[in-house]
């Protein structure tokens, strides 16, 4: 049968099995009362089914030798063919604006020539090539990938399917406010980021900006906004971690049920990663209080530092452990890894860093002297890529507001000791108790990155600057420790478990672990979703800004939220201002210009900052008197009375004055409060905006 014929019929059975996909979604959804999201999943893998016997019988005529195989490299394949054509969509959509049924029609003409010729090559066919042994062999860890892709973007697919969107989008883990904003700050041309809330722009930078640069320019490359390239790059990453998590876990135990554990574990387990017994109670109660999302999907630390931290590790167990293509390419690939990662995360690099000069010791001491040259070549290619950012932190020091910065975000001066007891029972583990059927250097490699993890703690014992050792907990030890966890479960049911129910028993274990990541999301998915709702009010202020002149706005902390993500204003009343080196002066008239626009009198301002002490203290010092004292409101009593006396002087001036200080030129007010700033003498020209008022500021002579 020629090709064009064998691409009629694949047509044919596609639309034939679009039909399947609508009738068994309606019929769930009208009948059955499932939600419409589940509808189309069972739909799916009915329709699915079907294409994949109906091409072998009617397409390509394969009514031999075909395996279950042959159809997990079929569901592979469409999984892929799927991100394709949803991302196709969205471009042709939202970046091109091509009408969306002309844009879902080229999606599909497009995908189905992929995976026709796809189809043709690896799915229908007894021949194995070196690809289709990869997808065959390993096709779960690409379902997990996609599982975990999916769980990611779906809470933000179903919110901009509601009526009540308004193009604000819904962030669903800490600080992914500042990411945006700062992803924003990149697409605005300032590639350093050196401040993203103030006009002043001719600074050191005080946070490594690649990883926002990596999803800015991952953005471009489709034409979304920065907001949009910020949560569609979430399910790209975590799918690509989780492969390299799998890869380095079946290079450590080349087993694929225990890599595929090691994944799940933690991908959909990391909150069971704990000296305490509760999570697992929450677990086997149905009682999870409200947790976080996937863990990895957190912006640019995980979702980016993770790809380069399970990269490096894999690169670095590859080549100078299993001295698999132990070239200078690979060690400058590896160097570049490590090095690089220090633009993105301080931690990452340091730990990577560690570990690689651990591993030059280990093989200096077994007079191994040429793996140690290569591991010495990205070492040293590692270093030479840390030069500008050292140039850099030299100038950040020099700035008289680094002082400010520093106490902002914690960065306390102290010599202590930190280890904690995971690490040191990651040691035992990898030392003691490696299966044996595992690959011995395996247990090696864990137990120097165990080593490494404790050297990088204390890296405070050597530079006398606590860097919040809490940070190595969340990316790097739980991580490591979930996946060795994953690891000795395989070992234990493949080592006791009848082989017959080995499969079964691997399975139950990641329904668990996807049960348990589920429990945790839903809760959190429920809250955040609801105020992702109501933040759709903020809807028309950012498109009524989108068309002002760039300004200093004044706004509430949440609006200062959204403010910088989607236009180029700055937004002086955002918690993050701290990250930036700011003038300490400005921080007290930012919390001065707040009591003054609520109408506290000078008389009343020391006894409301008292009630409202967590409040001012995390907006005047940030992390300071938490990591200092390990009490966030031990505020000195002597700053009390200054604070006073300086709200005095503050209030006694011209309210002009005030706003010229912050460099205000706007200023935003719930529509509510409308009576109240209208007597304001430097607000201007009222505009009604949504639920909000806009004012201009107005200075005089």
């Amino acid at each position: 049968m020629s090709i064009s014929n064998q691409f009629i019929r694949f047509v044919l059975v596609g639309i034939a099995a679009l039909g399947i996909n609508l009738v068994v979604s309606f019929l769930l959804t009208e009948y059955l009362h499932f939600w419409y999201f589940w509808s189309f999943v069972v739909g799916v893998v009915c329709s699915w089914t079907f294409l994949f016997f109906a091409n072998a019988y009617f397409t390509f005529g394969q009514t031999e030798g075909l395996q279950f195989q042959n159809y997990a490299v079929f569901v592979g394949l469409y999984l892929g063919a799927f991100v394709i054509n949803a991302t196709l969509v969205l471009v042709l959509t939202s970046a091109w604006e091509i009408y969306y049924p002309i844009s879902i029609a080229i999606a599909a003409f497009v995908t189905s020539l992929i995976t026709f010729s796809a189809s043709k090559k690896f799915v229908y066919t007894l021949e194995h090539g070196w690809i289709h042994q990869v997808i065959r062999n390993h096709w779960a860890a690409l379902v997990l990938a996609f599982v975990a892709a999916l769980l990611v973007l779906a809470p933000n697919i179903q919110l901009w399917m509601e009526p009540e969107y308004q193009g604000i989008e819904m962030m669903t883990l800490d600080a992914e406010n500042h990411y945006f904003a700062r992803v924003h700050q990149v697409y605005e041309g300032d590639l350093a980021i050196q401040d993203t809330f103030l006009p002043t722009k001719i600074v050191p930078y005080a946070t490594p900006p690649l990883g926002e640069i990596i999803i800015a320019f991952f953005g471009k490359i489709f034409g979304l906004d920065a907001a949009r390239a910020s949560v569609v790059s979430k399910p790209f990453s975590i799918a690509a971690i989780v492969l390299l998590i799998y890869a380095f876990a079946y290079s450590l135990s080349r087993s694929k049920k225990a890599a595929l554990i090691a994944t799940a574990f933690p991908v959909f387990g990391y909150s069971l990663i704990a000296f305490s017994p509760q999570p697992f109670i929450d677990l086997f109660t149905n009682h999870s209080t409200a947790g976080p999302f996937i863990f990895f999907s957190r912006l640019v630390n995980t979702s980016i530092s993770s790809l380069f931290l399970f990269g490096a590790l894999l690169l670095m167990y590859r080549s100078l452990f299993e001295k698999l293509n132990l070239s200078w390419r690979s060690m400058c690939g590896l160097g570049v890894l490590i090095g690089a990662s220090l633009y993105i995360s301080p931690y990452t690099f340091s730990f990577l860093g560690a570990l690689l000069f651990l591993i030059f010791v280990l093989y200096i001491g077994k007079r191994e002297y040429y793996i140690a040259r290569q591991a010495a070549l990205a070492g040293v290619l590692a270093l030479l890529l840390t030069v500008p950012f050292i140039v850099n932190t030299l100038a950040l020091h020099a700035m008289p507001e680094y002082v400010h910065l520093t106490h902002f975000i914690g960065l306390v001066p102290r010599r202590e000791f930190v280890l904690g007891l995971l690490v040191p029972l990651m040691a035992i583990l990898a030392a003691f108790f490696w299966p044996r059927q595992y690959v011995k250097s395996g247990g090696t490699f864990l137990l120097l990155a165990s080593a490494a993890l404790a050297l990088a703690l204390n890296q405070q014992l050597l530079t006398g600057t606590y860097l919040h050792p809490g940070h190595y907990h969340w990316y790097i030890t739980k991580p490591l420790a979930a996946l060795m966890a994953g690891l000795f479960a395989g070992y234990f049911i493949e080592r006791f478990v009848l082989r017959r129910f080995v499969g079964s028993a691997v399975l139950l274990i990641l329904v668990v672990l996807f049960y348990n990541s589920f429990g945790f999301v839903t809760p959190a998915y429920t809250q955040v979703y609801a105020a992702a709702l109501v933040d759709q009010r903020y809807g028309p202020l950012i498109e009524y800004l989108q068309t002002q002149p760039v300004a200093v706005v004044w706004a509430s902390p949440e609006a200062s939220d959204y403010i910088p993500v989607y236009t180029a204003d700055g937004a002086p009343n955002s918690v993050n201002l701290g990250a930036y080196p700011v003038p300490e002066e400005y921080f007290e008239n930012r919390i001065f210009l707040e009591y003054r626009l609520r109408g506290v009198v000078p008389k009343d301002f020391e006894e409301t900052i008292r009630r409202e002490i967590n409040h001012v203290s995390g907006w005047l010092w940030g992390l300071w008197f938490r990591e200092l004292t390990g009490d966030p409101n031990a505020v000195p009593e002597e700053e009390y009375t200054r604070l006073t006396k300086a709200y005095a002087v503050f209030y006694s001036r011209p309210f002009t004055e005030s706003f010229q200080d912050l460099h205000v030129t706007r200023v935003v007010a719930e529509r509510e409060d409308k009576k109240n700033y209208d007597t304001n003498p430097a607000l201007t020209d009222p505009q009604i905006v949504g639920d909000f008022v806009v004012y201009t500021v107005t200075y005089g002579n």
